[in-house]
C-alpha cells in the first residue's frame, strides 16, 4: 500500500456483554498492555475507556493488516500512547514497530477508532444499520462501484481487506469496514501513487 492506509473499528456499548468481575479482569489483561492497565485504574469511566482502547486495538490491527503480512492479534501488541479521549489524536505503536495515529469519536453510544498512516485525515462516518458497504458506496456516488475482498492465504478468513473497484479498476482510496450491533462505520483515505 502507498502512502495513505487506514483501519477502523466501531464498538455498540449497548450491545457488549457485562461480565462478572473475575471475566472482565482477564479480558482486560489479555486486551490491555501494562501502561493502559494504568489507565483504566485511575479513569474516572473504565467500562467506557476499555471499549475505546479495544476499539483504537482493532483499527490498528486492520491498518497493520495492510502493510505488510498479517500480524499475530494479540491485543495487547497494539500498544496506544495515551487514553485516547473523544475527539483527541492518539498514536499506536503495530508490532511492526509502525507508529500509526488514530482518533476515537463517541456517537451517542457508539464508540468509533481509526488508524492511518499517510498525509492528511480520513473521512469517516458512523450509521445506524447493517451495511457500511452501501454507505460508503453512496458517500463515494461513483457509478459501478463495488467494493471488494480479494483472496488472501495469510487471512484469518482467507480474504484480503476491502478495497473499492470501479468497472473491475482500483479506486485511488483505501478504505475500512466495521460493524457492532446496530452500528455500522466505515473510513477511507486517498492513496498516491
Amino acid at each position: 500500500m502507498s502512502q495513505g492506509a487506514v483501519g477502523n473499528d466501531v464498538v455498540d456499548l449497548d450491545d457488549v456483554s457485562p461480565a462478572s468481575e473475575r471475566t472482565r479482569q482477564r479480558f482486560i489483561e489479555r486486551v490491555c498492555a501494562p501502561s493502559e492497565r494504568e489507565l483504566l485504574a485511575q479513569s474516572d469511566d473504565p467500562r467506557t475507556l476499555l471499549w475505546v482502547l479495544f476499539a483504537a486495538k482493532e483499527a490498528a490491527f486492520k491498518l497493520a493488516s495492510k502493510l505488510g503480512p498479517v500480524p499475530v492479534f494479540a491485543h495487547r501488541n497494539f500498544i496506544v500512547d495515551r487514553a485516547p479521549l473523544a475527539g483527541a489524536p492518539f498514536s499506536v505503536t503495530l508490532p511492526s514497530a509502525v507508529r500509526a495515529r488514530g482518533t476515537v469519536d463517541v456517537h451517542g453510544r457508539a464508540i468509533h477508532a481509526v488508524a492511518w498512516v499517510g498525509e492528511g485525515e480520513p473521512h469517516r462516518e458512523v450509521i445506524v444499520g447493517p451495511d457500511a458497504r452501501a454507505a460508503l458506496l453512496v458517500h463515494l456516488g461513483l457509478e459501478e462501484a463495488r467494493v471488494v475482498r480479494a483472496p488472501r492465504a495469510d487471512a484469518y478468513d482467507g480474504l484480503g481487506p476491502p478495497r473499492v473497484e470501479v468497472r473491475a479498476q482500483p479506486h485511488p482510496v483505501d478504505v475500512s469496514l466495521s460493524q457492532d450491533g446496530r452500528f455500522a462505520a466505515f473510513a477511507l483515505v486517498p492513496v498516491r501513487a
